[in-house]
């Protein structure tokens, strides 16, 4: 048993390095990358939500240039946090459709990414405005307090508390 219990301590350590390293020089002088090699390197898996969840790490890299406001959101499928915010997540994306591209990145399976943009803890959000300019929104108390989550009893009631916050940061971001 404290074999099992060693094991699953070094896969949550080696799971949780690939998002706690910084951002480095080379990645930041990234630029736009090639519209074909991104067309190819994701996969729409919501379409009809317009979130494009990535494939490979080829497709986002930070200093790149968008044609419009993009919304990432970082997560990974063991983080309960995560699961909590992401109803809010694809409500905003069916909100926002065409005004903005969103795009989910599960930090397993691009690594890269997460490293390039310096994630080091999830959820983590990345807009990226035209202008070049970004904002980073880190964990769900960037949209709610612990005390208001601690009320909630339901996925619904977590919506409603920072589904209105994530869309004020959009809408000011939007004029």
């Amino acid at each position: 048993m404290k074999f099992l219990s060693i094991i699953a301590a070094a896969a949550i350590a080696a799971t949780m390095a690939s998002c706690a390293v910084k951002t480095t020089p080379e990645a930041e002088g990234t630029n736009a990358v090639d519209p074909k090699e991104q067309a190819n390197s994701i996969e729409a898996v919501d379409t009809a939500k317009g979130i494009v969840d990535l494939a490979d790490d080829s497709a986002l890299r930070p200093g790149m240039t968008v044609d419009q406001l993009t919304f990432i959101d970082f997560n990974a499928t063991w983080c309960g946090p995560c699961k909590m915010i992401a109803p809010s997540f694809h409500a905003l994306a069916n909100d926002f459709i065409g005004r903005v591209k969103f795009y989910s990145v599960d930090i397993d399976r691009c690594p890269e990414t997460a490293k390039a943009f310096g994630i080091e803890a999830i959820p983590t959000f990345v807009l990226i405005r035209p202008d070049g300019r970004t904002e980073r929104f880190v964990g769900t108390d960037s949209f709610a307090t612990d005390t208001e989550l601690n009320r909630a009893s339901n996925i619904e009631e977590v919506t409603s508390i920072i589904l209105p916050r994530m869309r004020e940061v959009l809408d000011k971001n939007l004029k």
